[in-house]
Protein backbone atom coordinates (compact mmCIF):
# COMPACT_ATOMS: atom_id res chain seq x y z
CA UNK A 1 0.00 0.00 0.00
CA UNK A 2 2.79 2.44 -0.29
CA UNK A 3 3.11 2.85 3.83
CA UNK A 4 6.54 2.58 5.67
CA UNK A 5 5.78 2.19 9.86
CA UNK A 6 7.81 4.91 11.85
CA UNK A 7 7.68 3.12 15.84
CA UNK A 8 3.56 3.18 16.26
CA UNK A 9 2.94 5.36 13.21
CA UNK A 10 2.43 4.23 9.33
CA UNK A 11 3.02 7.37 7.34
CA UNK A 12 2.67 6.99 3.36
CA UNK A 13 5.66 6.50 1.47
CA UNK A 14 5.24 10.38 -0.47
CA UNK A 15 4.33 12.30 2.78
CA UNK A 16 8.11 11.17 3.65
CA UNK A 17 9.46 11.15 0.05
CA UNK A 18 7.36 13.52 -1.60
CA UNK A 19 10.08 14.28 -4.44
CA UNK A 20 10.08 10.15 -5.42
CA UNK A 21 6.88 10.38 -6.68
CA UNK A 22 5.97 12.43 -10.53
CA UNK A 23 3.44 15.23 -9.33
CA UNK A 24 1.30 17.40 -12.00
CA UNK A 25 2.70 20.85 -11.89
CA UNK A 26 0.21 23.43 -9.86
CA UNK A 27 1.92 26.45 -10.01
CA UNK A 28 3.89 28.30 -7.51
CA UNK A 29 2.50 30.92 -5.02
CA UNK A 30 4.41 33.78 -3.11
CA UNK A 31 3.63 35.15 0.43
CA UNK A 32 4.57 37.42 2.90
CA UNK A 33 4.83 36.61 6.49
CA UNK A 34 4.80 39.11 9.03
CA UNK A 35 4.70 38.38 13.09
CA UNK A 36 4.82 41.49 15.66
CA UNK A 37 5.34 39.38 19.30
CA UNK A 38 4.25 42.57 21.24
CA UNK A 39 0.69 43.10 19.66
CA UNK A 40 0.42 39.18 19.07
CA UNK A 41 0.00 39.80 15.57
CA UNK A 42 0.39 37.74 12.29
CA UNK A 43 0.15 39.27 8.90
CA UNK A 44 0.02 37.08 5.75
CA UNK A 45 0.03 38.96 2.39
CA UNK A 46 -1.29 37.00 -0.72
CA UNK A 47 1.14 38.54 -3.11
CA UNK A 48 1.28 36.30 -6.28
CA UNK A 49 0.89 33.27 -8.39
CA UNK A 50 2.54 32.22 -11.17
CA UNK A 51 2.06 29.14 -13.87
CA UNK A 52 -1.27 27.87 -12.42
CA UNK A 53 -2.89 24.67 -13.34
CA UNK A 54 -5.28 25.44 -16.43
CA UNK A 55 -8.84 25.14 -14.78
CA UNK A 56 -11.56 26.39 -17.79
CA UNK A 57 -11.80 25.29 -21.04
CA UNK A 58 -10.50 28.37 -22.36
CA UNK A 59 -6.86 27.20 -21.29
CA UNK A 60 -7.47 29.71 -18.39
CA UNK A 61 -8.51 29.82 -14.31
CA UNK A 62 -10.56 32.41 -12.18
CA UNK A 63 -8.03 31.97 -9.41
CA UNK A 64 -8.65 33.48 -5.70
CA UNK A 65 -6.70 32.21 -2.17
CA UNK A 66 -8.28 30.77 0.88
CA UNK A 67 -6.11 31.25 4.76
CA UNK A 68 -7.32 28.94 7.18
CA UNK A 69 -5.84 28.89 10.02
CA UNK A 70 -5.83 25.92 12.19
CA UNK A 71 -5.56 24.42 15.69
CA UNK A 72 -5.47 21.03 16.63
CA UNK A 73 -7.76 20.13 13.29
CA UNK A 74 -10.04 22.96 14.11
CA UNK A 75 -10.42 25.89 11.87
CA UNK A 76 -9.76 29.37 14.10
CA UNK A 77 -10.22 32.24 11.38
CA UNK A 78 -10.38 32.16 7.64
CA UNK A 79 -10.27 34.58 4.59
CA UNK A 80 -9.86 35.17 0.99
CA UNK A 81 -8.91 37.31 -1.64
CA UNK A 82 -10.73 38.73 -4.68
CA UNK A 83 -10.98 36.68 -7.78
CA UNK A 84 -8.73 37.30 -10.65
CA UNK A 85 -10.54 36.67 -13.71
CA UNK A 86 -8.76 35.06 -17.03
CA UNK A 87 -5.29 34.35 -15.70
CA UNK A 88 -2.59 32.43 -14.98
CA UNK A 89 -0.28 34.21 -12.82
CA UNK A 90 -2.68 36.01 -10.84
CA UNK A 91 -1.43 39.50 -8.64
CA UNK A 92 -3.26 40.20 -5.49
CA UNK A 93 -0.65 42.28 -3.11
CA UNK A 94 -3.51 41.61 -0.20
CA UNK A 95 -3.05 42.16 3.21
CA UNK A 96 -5.09 39.34 6.29
CA UNK A 97 -4.35 39.76 9.80
CA UNK A 98 -4.79 37.74 12.93
CA UNK A 99 -4.78 38.00 16.25
CA UNK A 100 -2.19 35.26 17.81
CA UNK A 101 -0.48 35.38 21.20
CA UNK A 102 2.86 34.23 21.40
CA UNK A 103 2.77 30.97 23.17
CA UNK A 104 0.26 30.23 20.50
CA UNK A 105 2.55 30.30 17.60
CA UNK A 106 3.73 26.83 17.62
CA UNK A 107 0.70 25.18 17.97
CA UNK A 108 -1.27 26.95 14.93
CA UNK A 109 -1.03 26.11 11.10
CA UNK A 110 -1.94 28.48 8.08
CA UNK A 111 -3.20 26.70 5.71
CA UNK A 112 -3.45 28.76 1.42
CA UNK A 113 -5.12 27.31 -0.82
CA UNK A 114 -5.65 28.63 -4.70
CA UNK A 115 -9.10 27.94 -5.86
CA UNK A 116 -10.41 28.63 -9.07
CA UNK A 117 -13.88 30.33 -8.91
CA UNK A 118 -16.81 28.89 -10.74
CA UNK A 119 -20.57 30.43 -11.03
CA UNK A 120 -22.06 27.30 -11.11
CA UNK A 121 -20.84 24.45 -8.91
CA UNK A 122 -17.99 23.89 -7.05
CA UNK A 123 -14.89 26.02 -6.67
CA UNK A 124 -12.04 23.35 -7.24
CA UNK A 125 -8.92 23.97 -5.63
CA UNK A 126 -5.42 24.09 -7.62
CA UNK A 127 -3.15 23.47 -5.11
CA UNK A 128 -2.31 24.65 -1.45
CA UNK A 129 0.89 24.89 1.22
CA UNK A 130 0.76 25.36 4.70
CA UNK A 131 3.05 27.02 7.27
CA UNK A 132 3.72 26.59 10.88
CA UNK A 133 6.07 24.92 13.44
CA UNK A 134 5.14 21.13 12.28
CA UNK A 135 5.50 22.27 8.74
CA UNK A 136 8.75 20.87 6.20
CA UNK A 137 11.06 22.16 3.97
CA UNK A 138 10.78 25.46 2.90
CA UNK A 139 7.65 25.92 4.28
CA UNK A 140 9.04 25.20 7.87
CA UNK A 141 12.19 27.61 6.72
CA UNK A 142 9.41 30.50 6.01
CA UNK A 143 7.89 30.25 9.56
CA UNK A 144 10.98 29.66 11.30
CA UNK A 145 12.40 32.80 9.24
CA UNK A 146 9.50 34.99 10.30
CA UNK A 147 10.07 34.11 14.00
CA UNK A 148 13.29 34.92 14.12
CA UNK A 149 13.24 38.27 12.48
CA UNK A 150 9.88 39.90 14.31
CA UNK A 151 7.88 42.96 12.89
CA UNK A 152 9.60 42.18 9.25
CA UNK A 153 7.70 41.08 6.65
CA UNK A 154 9.24 37.82 4.75
CA UNK A 155 8.54 36.93 1.51
CA UNK A 156 8.96 33.83 -0.28
CA UNK A 157 7.95 31.49 -3.19
CA UNK A 158 5.88 28.06 -2.23
CA UNK A 159 5.53 25.53 -4.89
CA UNK A 160 1.63 24.65 -4.55
CA UNK A 161 1.26 20.93 -3.71
CA UNK A 162 -2.37 18.92 -4.33
CA UNK A 163 -5.10 19.04 -2.30
CA UNK A 164 -4.99 15.39 -0.85
CA UNK A 165 -1.79 15.47 0.44
CA UNK A 166 -1.92 18.66 2.42
CA UNK A 167 -4.80 17.45 3.82
CA UNK A 168 -3.17 13.44 4.75
CA UNK A 169 -0.45 15.83 6.29
CA UNK A 170 -2.57 17.93 8.55
CA UNK A 171 -4.70 14.96 9.63
CA UNK A 172 -2.00 12.85 10.46
CA UNK A 173 -0.32 15.53 12.54
CA UNK A 174 -3.39 15.66 14.34
CA UNK A 175 -3.95 12.14 14.78
CA UNK A 176 -1.05 12.00 16.01
CA UNK A 177 -1.31 14.73 19.17
CA UNK A 178 -4.68 12.90 20.07
CA UNK A 179 -3.21 9.49 20.21
CA UNK A 180 -0.33 10.90 22.43
CA UNK A 181 -3.30 12.44 24.62
CA UNK A 182 -5.35 9.10 24.64
CA UNK A 183 -2.09 7.11 26.04
CA UNK A 184 -1.55 8.83 28.45
CA UNK A 185 -5.59 8.40 29.79
CA UNK A 186 -5.44 5.37 32.11
CA UNK A 187 -9.56 5.30 32.59
CA UNK A 188 -11.32 5.95 29.35
CA UNK A 189 -8.71 5.73 26.99
CA UNK A 190 -9.55 2.74 26.25
CA UNK A 191 -13.05 3.34 25.24
CA UNK A 192 -12.59 5.92 23.58
CA UNK A 193 -9.82 4.29 21.11
CA UNK A 194 -12.01 1.65 20.70
CA UNK A 195 -14.60 3.98 19.80
CA UNK A 196 -12.42 5.66 17.10
CA UNK A 197 -11.25 1.99 15.63
CA UNK A 198 -15.00 1.48 15.26
CA UNK A 199 -15.72 4.71 13.74
CA UNK A 200 -12.58 4.50 11.14
CA UNK A 201 -13.72 1.03 10.43
CA UNK A 202 -16.81 1.80 8.62
CA UNK A 203 -14.86 4.85 6.60
CA UNK A 204 -12.19 2.05 5.00
CA UNK A 205 -14.50 1.73 1.67
CA UNK A 206 -14.30 5.19 0.95
CA UNK A 207 -12.09 6.51 -1.63
CA UNK A 208 -9.28 7.95 -0.36
CA UNK A 209 -5.61 7.78 1.65
CA UNK A 210 -5.51 5.39 3.97
CA UNK A 211 -2.62 5.97 6.65
CA UNK A 212 -2.32 3.25 9.66
CA UNK A 213 -2.28 4.71 13.28
CA UNK A 214 -1.17 1.69 15.41
CA UNK A 215 -4.27 -0.90 15.46
CA UNK A 216 -6.20 1.51 13.56
CA UNK A 217 -6.63 2.52 10.19
CA UNK A 218 -7.89 5.61 9.39
CA UNK A 219 -8.55 7.08 5.74
CA UNK A 220 -7.12 10.30 6.06
CA UNK A 221 -9.37 12.69 4.14
CA UNK A 222 -12.41 11.68 6.98
CA UNK A 223 -10.21 12.33 9.86
CA UNK A 224 -10.91 15.71 10.55
CA UNK A 225 -14.91 14.38 11.14
CA UNK A 226 -13.19 12.10 13.77
CA UNK A 227 -11.62 14.91 15.59
CA UNK A 228 -14.64 16.93 15.83
CA UNK A 229 -16.18 13.74 17.06
CA UNK A 230 -13.25 13.31 19.85
CA UNK A 231 -13.73 16.81 20.39
CA UNK A 232 -17.18 16.65 22.24
CA UNK A 233 -15.30 14.08 24.23
CA UNK A 234 -13.27 16.66 25.87
CA UNK A 235 -10.41 15.91 23.74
Amino acid sequence: RNIIRLNRFCYPLYLLFPSHTQQEKLGDICISLRYVPTAGKLTICILEAKNLKKMDVGGLSDPYVKINLMQNGKRLKKKKTTVKKNTLNPYYNESFSFEIPIEQMQKIQAVVTVLDYDKIGKNDAIGKIWVGSKATGTQLKHWSDMLANPRRPIAQWHPLQPEEEIDASLAALNAKKILVKLSREPNNSIQIYHKCYQLCKKQIGNKGLLISLDSCIVCASWLYSLFCNLSTRGY
